[in-house]
């Protein structure tokens, strides 16, 4: 009986060990929407091209979008910026203009939104 109970007790803590490694060094705690605008599709780009910004660019670009993060109590700046570009990469954008950043509910989750912009 002794070896079936620490068996359990190891396994369990294996996973919560897992669970908390991983929950505080990725993105796994991470969620985010799209919000699409407009009819014109563009095709998918990926992640790594799609640029942060904190303030509209003086270059001529259009909006194609809207999208947010909320963010696990363990969540960085950088899971929640990536998180947004992954998104938007989706709907083949250039850049997202970053436009707030907030703690939400009780337990002071981080989320952030952007707008989605593709250059003319």
């Amino acid at each position: 009986m002794k070896k079936t109970s620490s068996r359990f007790v190891f396994t369990v803590a294996a996973i919560v060990i897992w669970l908390f490694a991983t929950g505080c060094s990725s993105s796994l705690n991470v969620w985010g929407t799209t919000v699409p605008m407009g009819s014109k599709k563009y095709q998918p780009v990926s992640q790594e091209s799609v640029m942060i910004l904190f303030e509209a660019p003086t270059r001529e670009y259009e909006q194609i979008g809207l999208v947010s993060s909320l963010g696990g109590m363990f969540a960085s700046d950088g899971d929640m910026y990536k998180k947004m570009q992954k998104e938007a990469a989706q709907i083949g954008a250039d850049a997202i203009i970053v436009r707030t950043d907030t703690k939400h509910g009780p337990y002071e989750y981080p989320k952030t939104n952007a707008i989605v912009i593709k250059y003319k």
